[in-house]
């Protein structure tokens, strides 16, 4: 019996559409006719690739561009935190949980100075306890601030001198 009310008509729809057994089967079909029908469909993106190349490419340099200007450009240190997260899971690193505000926080409160030789730097590094790779973490109670010469000191292994590492 269809439905007369449009309103009425598409929240019918909508709740028919969202339920697992129809989005299993529509999955299945769609997997289907990929199958059957797999390599006209490449032939057809290939060909409209190659006589859109130029548009394509564009819409995706803006979009690129946009992408930069709202999630990492702005902050240039940000994105050195997203760097140095994305090597922390490279890794291995368990938990990680270590951002750019923390670690502005850290330096601060270290007063920009290496625990290691006290020497006062806006170049410190993040210099980790347990080094990452012997199963250290990229978190707050593993970094310290450390100024590059220590840093490469320390390398893999044992601190230079006890320190109490930042917990808050």
């Amino acid at each position: 019996m269809p439905l007369k009310d449009l309103e009425a008509r598409r929240l019918h729809d909508k709740q028919r559409h969202s339920t697992p057994k129809f989005l299993a089967r529509r999955s299945e079909l769609g997997k289907q006719q990929r199958l059957k029908n797999g390599e006209s469909i490449r032939a057809y993106h290939r060909a409209y690739y190659a006589a859109h190349k130029e548009k394509i490419r564009t819409e995706r340099a803006q979009y690129q561009r946009e992408y930069d200007k709202t999630k990492r450009k702005p902050d240039p240190e940000n994105k050195r935190a997203w760097n140095r997260n994305r090597e922390a899971r490279q890794r291995g690193a368990k938990i990680r949980d270590f951002t750019a505000e923390q670690w502005r926080d850290m330096k601060t409160h270290y007063g920009y100075r290496c625990v290691y030789c006290g020497k006062k730097t806006i170049a410190l590094t993040q210099d980790h306890i347990t080094p990452l790779n012997k199963g250290g973490n990229h978190t707050l109670s593993n970094i310290v601030p450390a100024c590059k010469p220590c840093n490469s000191k320390k390398s893999i292994g044992p601190v230079l001198k006890p320190i109490q590492p930042l917990l808050l």
